[in-house]
């Protein structure tokens, strides 16, 4: 079968298709020949039963090979023909257990895990083989164990191991088997021989919420949950001479070194021995010097995965289930030890290209904002060439393109996930291209055309910003960098938005504000092909024949029906007011089919919000973020007809007195990048919050004849700074919280809460400034009106973002006084 991952064309087979391949593994060259330390090829249970997982044919189908045609790693253009080299392998196995229907089944999980497992397994595919004719009598499998992965160092980061764990963890669905379960080999395990597991799975890296151990860390990324550890998982017993053998340590000196410095112990049997730490050991030898025995028992880590869930993907692979013939073939389970580095999601990138990378995908954020700014700015303007200039209706302009691009946001990230994030991107590109170009045609149609087509723009951008939120998400791992990459993407909003209303202003002011959407038209086409030259594709595993309930179409019509029809009423209420019956009627319709979708969402196998990763932190970072960014779009709006109206400034005058925001939003993303890893999100988020609201404030007070460089610069400096903050912070908090699988929706999420907040906040600022405005005879008391709700949504952040750091700092220091007085138990 092929398998296609964007830069290779791999070979995926099951052993029981290729068996030659297996072949290569037996040559002392082949890279895969001495993955393992040489011990453990010497456990019994893998001398004793490893072979049978190719040698039985109903298990043979259950080991996979990942091949490539050598010609692919060769410059020698006659090598045609050269064979298949094998560089991946994994080992799965169906076994039964027993407690899996019961109220506790994690304690039926054997204490001997690997041992156990591979020793179930295999007595149970004898029995079934040699007793056919009663086999409804025998136990069957009705769960599936990971075994193994390796993969050639030359291929590692390169999706091998992505794809390997894709193919078997749907092959555990399609068999109908009720779990899968793996002993996991911590990863860096061997590196910490002399802490116990039970303590080791304890610890968390720089940030506290993620687990120190990657493979592990990995696993609950996944969507797995840790049951239990097995402490006896693999077993070998031998003599001091054959323990030297495999690891080069003369036991016997080591031995008298360690009782030399007082170092021998006594067991619960009372026999005397030692601890010898060994090369890729997770815990020492206990060597018992004077039987000249030694003992290893290595513990793993039971950890279940959920196997209604879609499997962990990284870009672009494609894999045709047909090609495995039938489907009641079991292919597979997840993986127990990992033969390679850590599992991440490396890219090989120069620094320019990663340069190159990174700027472009920023300048979708940057784009969305245009896209924005460039209706904004010169809104008086267009308003007199459609023929109206009620407030009410004129919000629209821009109300209309944020609807579409916080409501299609919540489905575009899945799209990506599903479809590969780099297609979805061009695809974006392509389609901002032409509504923008369509967009400005609408001139003569009417206010209505030009609504719809703004809000059919709205879409490319919907489509652009989470898949490059989901590319940085994969490419750079939880950390520093990451933090000031995120940093650098939230910084093109404010610059974005500044450009696009200046540009939009000079064709407004010089010739037609037309020209701004079809220069937005060329600028998208330009981008487009630029990421098709250098936004690289990731490692993916999907399945090339895509099943409907993976895109979750259920779940995203009423998703995206619901957040449009409360959109719209919100938005229309303004114009019509809410005794129309059809204002209340959207409301609660929209309302019921919101409810309906989060749901549904706790139901289905595939959804479009991944409900397990929005814990309590989450949601109210969310609700954080949306009180936020509804202040923002109302600072946004009003700011720029307080100049232009209220000031009597020309829109190029206003745009152009809005540049600061450049400079202050770039200094914002840098410093932002640093506060993350030093403060925390939560702290971050706080100054975000606080930005947003004293900004807001002092514009919203200036006087109307209060010269610029007072209280309006101070405005425009502040702002940038939430901007800044508060989309890293939460796009973190989200990205970090979410498995691989989902990044593209952990953005959607992000953005969706950040474009549908702003589109709402006009709304209640539009009816805000509606009631109280007099009939449009007081304009200035109606934007302050409008300015008056920014500020409470804004103070709403930072009450609730105060909450939550004393909470935080409650915890913390609830778990300080506990490990004091277990220090103080201890001593």
């Amino acid at each position: 079968m092929m398998v296609d991952n964007g830069s290779h064309q791999y070979q995926l087979y099951t052993a029981q298709e290729r068996p030659n391949l297996l072949d290569h593994l037996a040559n002392p060259k082949h890279p895969l020949y001495n993955i393992w330390p040489k011990f453990l090829d010497q456990v019994p249970t893998v001398i004793k039963y490893e072979k049978e997982l190719t040698r039985i044919p109903e298990l043979a189908r259950f080991q996979y090979l990942i091949a490539i045609n050598e010609l692919e790693n060769t410059d020698n253009e006659h090598s045609e023909g050269r064979e298949l080299k094998v560089i991946g392998v994994a080992k799965s196995i169906p076994f039964y257990w027993p407690g899996l229907r019961g109220a506790n089944p994690a304690a039926s999980l054997p204490e001997n895990g690997w041992d156990a497992v591979i020793t179930n397994g295999v007595k149970l595919a004898k029995d079934l083989r040699r007793d056919r004719k009663s086999s409804s009598n025998l136990l069957r499998p009705n769960a599936l164990s990971g075994l193994s992965v390796m993969v050639d160092p030359v291929f590692r980061g390169k999706g091998v191991a992505e794809i390997l764990i894709q193919a078997m963890k749907d092959a555990a669905t399609d068999a109908n088997l009720e779990a899968l379960v793996i002993p996991v080999r911590p990863t860096w395990k061997s590196q910490h021989p002399t802490t116990s597991i039970s303590e080791y799975i304890k610890w968390t890296g720089e940030n506290e919420k993620n687990l120190y151990d990657p493979w592990l860390r990995k696993h609950l990324r996944l969507g797995g949950k840790v049951l239990k550890i097995a402490n006896r998982s693999m077993l070998l017993e031998a003599t001091g001479v054959e323990w030297t053998e495999w690891t080069g340590i003369d036991f016997e000196d080591e031995s008298a070194k360690i009782i030399g410095s007082g170092g021998e112990r006594i067991d619960i049997d009372g026999r005397f021995y030692v601890s010898i730490i060994i090369s890729g050991g997770l815990v020492p030898v206990r060597y018992y010097f004077k039987e000249g025995k030694g003992m290893y028992q290595e513990p793993n880590v039971w950890v279940q995965h959920d196997i209604t869930q879609s499997p962990n993907g990284s870009e672009d692979a494609h894999i045709d289930k047909t090609t495995f013939g039938s489907t009641n073939n079991i292919k597979g389970s997840n993986t127990l030890k990992m033969a390679e580095d850590p599992p991440t999601m490396k890219v090989e990138l120069s620094r320019t290209c990663e340069v190159l990378m990174i700027t472009v995908l920023s300048l979708t954020q940057a784009m969305q904002e245009a896209c924005l700014g460039q209706v904004i700015a010169p809104l008086r303007i267009i308003g007199e060439s459609l023929g109206t200039a009620n407030p009410e209706k004129v919000s629209w302009f821009a109300a209309s393109y944020s609807l579409t691009v916080g409501t299609f946001i919540l489905i575009a990230g899945r799209w990506g996930d599903v479809y590969g994030h780099k297609n979805i991107l061009i695809f974006g590109w392509v389609w901002l291209s032409v509504w923008s170009f369509v967009t400005g045609f609408s001139i003569d149609s009417g206010q209505t055309l030009f609504n719809i087509c703004r809000a059919f723009q709205g879409i490319g951008p919907a489509l652009l910003i989470p898949n490059a939120i989901a590319i940085l998400g994969r490419i750079y791992p939880p950390g520093r960098k990451k933090n000031i990459v995120f940093g650098i993407f939230g910084s093109m909003a404010p610059a974005g938005f500044v450009f696009g209303a200046l540009f939009a202003s000079l064709f407004a002011q010089l010739s037609s504000w037309r020209w701004s959407f079809w220069a937005t038209a060329g600028v998208s086409g330009i981008l487009g092909f630029l990421t098709h030259l250098y936004i690289p594709i990731l490692p993916a595993t999907r399945m090339k024949k895509i099943k409907k309930e993976k895109l979750d179409l259920v779940g995203s019509v009423m998703g995206v029906a619901g957040l449009v029809l409360v959109n719209f009423a919100w938005n229309q209420a303004p114009i019509v007011g809410w005794y129309q019956p059809y204002t209340y009627i959207s409301l609660a319709c929209g309302l019921l089919l919101l409810i309906l979708f989060f749901l549904y969402e706790l139901k289905t196998p595939y959804p479009l919000v991944y409900m397990r990763s929005l814990t309590g932190e989450v949601v109210i970072t969310l609700g954080i973020v949306s009180a936020g960014f509804a202040s923002f779009g109302i600072w946004e709006l009003y700011t720029f007809n307080f100049i232009e109206v209220i000031r009597g400034s020309s829109p190029l005058s206003a745009s152009a007195q809005f540049l600061p925001i450049v400079v202050f939003g770039f200094a914002a993303a840098v410093v932002t990048g640093f506060l993350l890893e030093r403060l925390g999100s939560n702290l971050v988020l706080l100054y975000a919050m606080i930005a947003f609201t004293v900004g807001i404030l002092f514009v919203g007070t200036a006087p109307v004849d209060e010269t610029y460089w007072c209280r309006t610069f101070l405005s425009i400096a502040l702002v940038p700074w939430g901007v800044d903050a508060a989309f890293p912070s939460s796009t973190v908090v989200l990205s970090d919280s979410m498995p691989d699988e989902h990044q593209g929706a952990a953005a959607s999420i992000v953005n969706t809460i950040i474009n549908y907040s702003i589109s709402i906040g006009l709304g209640l600022a539009a009816t805000v400034e509606s009631e109280i405005n007099d009939g449009n005879r007081n304009i200035l008391r109606g934007y302050r009106g409008a300015f008056y709700l920014g500020i409470g949504l804004g103070a709403l952040g930072v009450i609730l973002t105060l909450a939550v750091v004393i909470s935080e700092r409650y915890r913390l220091s609830k778990k300080m006084v506990a490990k004091i007085q277990i220090v103080e138990i201890r001593t």
